[in-house]
């Protein structure tokens, strides 16, 4: 699945996500850039590192929600977004 989404505190950067429910690989872009893995999070492998224009990295943590089919985004440990897939019912 791929989402592509803009980050709340700067609007101007264009995040892409694409996770595979088969392998569980997930890869981040930001502004066609792809983002770091966190190297400190060894149980987790879903942290990225997002550059700021201030020069301070924040990490962007990808949780899969088993039960509404979707994808939870946090910023810096904070909830930014829930990306749902689009099911074929809604889509009919």
């Amino acid at each position: 699945m791929k989402y592509t989404f803009s980050l709340p505190q700067q609007p101007d950067t264009v995040v892409d996500l694409e996770y595979s429910f088969l392998t569980g690989k997930t890869a981040v872009f930001v502004n066609g850039i792809r983002a770091e893995k966190c190297v400190k999070s060894k149980r987790n492998k879903r942290k990225f590192i997002i550059p700021n224009r201030d020069g301070i990295e924040k990490t962007l943590e990808v949780r899969p929600s088993i039960f509404d089919a979707g994808m939870n985004v946090f910023l810096n440990e904070t909830k930014i977004y829930s990306l749902h897939n689009i099911c074929i019912v809604d889509s009919v």
